[in-house]
């Protein structure tokens, strides 16, 4: 099954308020986090088929320091992830992914926000406030769809059907 991580970058510097959001670097405790952040990843043995990320300065500088421990990282950078809402960033993984399922979570029940993640694609929606049991039950029925649309494609494939698709 895959497993979508979703990092911020690291601490980043106010000093020069001519930048613009977008521009703002990271700090000097910043760049250091990113490199620690990279051997803590190395050490866990954490590693990524494809990283997407936003643009934006402190982003491609936190993802430099990990590189530093982790080697080439496979990153596609999308200008959409900047900013961007949680729609967005639903719409831009299943545009990546669209076999993968998604759970959404959120800090408050959110019946729009639910009815909008589930019309985009999420496979369920849940309150961060919910029942680990619960969650736990979510991921494991995920991963088993997720394996089921594998199997299918393996027969379609066999069949000589191949629709390209990537899990």
């Amino acid at each position: 099954m895959k497993l979508l991580s979703l990092l911020r970058h690291a601490k980043s510097d106010w000093h020069d308020s001519s930048l613009t959001d977008f521009a703002r670097p990271l700090n000097g405790r910043g760049r250091e986090a990113a490199r620690r952040m990279g051997r803590e990843m190395r050490t866990l043995g954490l590693a990524w088929d494809r990283i997407l990320a936003s643009p934006a300065a402190r982003v491609t500088e936190t993802l430099a320091g990990l590189e530093e421990s982790l080697g080439s990282l496979q990153v596609h950078y999308d200008e959409r992830i900047y900013l961007a809402s949680t729609e967005t960033l639903l719409q831009i993984v299943r545009e990546n992914f669209p076999l993968v399922e998604i759970i959404m979570t959120s800090a408050a029940p959110d019946v729009d926000g639910a009815v909008r993640a589930i019309k985009l694609g999420a496979y369920h929606f849940l309150t961060k406030d919910g029942d680990p049991d619960v969650l736990r039950e979510l991921v494991r029925h995920a991963g088993e769809r997720q394996d089921l649309h594998r199997h299918v494609l393996t027969l379609q494939d066999a069949a000589g059907d191949t629709g390209g698709r990537e899990f």
